[in-house]
């Protein structure tokens, strides 16, 4: 199926074929983290972004119009998504540097809100490892990367 064009993936999509999606993903995957990594400058939120482009594009399939742009179309989202990814990091940031905490902010009078517990990233992944067989399959590993030549890896340099 990876031979087929956007065109035809997209069509297949719409018709309800979900592995047909996978394989849009698989081609444009490497485009949407080089782009978020330019832009962030940071793997991990590369990839938590390139997530959320690729649901995002998913939801919005119906507007694509001109598949030859397809790839145009999704660096577009990437490039949205990294800017109100950077700006909600920086009011998170700005609002814990004041001492204002921001799931109390979002939520004053903190309706069954709890603040998640502070430990390290790898204990969380580690404790997720026995339910990882219920998750949906993941959208693809992304490669890791130079910081210095992330345009090398997406074919810009």
């Amino acid at each position: 199926m990876s031979h087929l064009s956007d065109e035809k993936l997209v069509e297949k999509v719409r018709g309800g074929d979900i592995d047909a999606y996978r394989h849009l993903v698989k081609r444009y995957e490497k485009l949407v983290f080089g782009v978020a990594f330019h832009s962030l400058g940071n793997a991990e939120d590369a990839r938590d972004v390139a997530q959320d482009v690729f649901i995002r594009a998913f939801l919005r399939l119906e507007q694509v119009r001109d598949f030859s742009r397809t790839g145009s179309w999704l660096r577009q989202i990437t490039v949205n998504e990294c800017r109100a990814w950077a700006g909600r990091r920086r009011i998170f940031e700005e609002l814990r540097e004041d001492g204002r905490d921001p799931l109390v902010l979002a939520h004053p009078e903190g309706q069954g809100l709890e603040a998640p517990p502070e430990e390290p990233r790898a204990v969380r992944i580690e404790n997720r490892s026995g339910i990882e067989p219920l998750l949906p399959e993941p959208l693809g590993e992304v490669p890791a990367v130079e910081q210095e030549r992330p345009a090398h890896h997406v074919g810009v340099a």
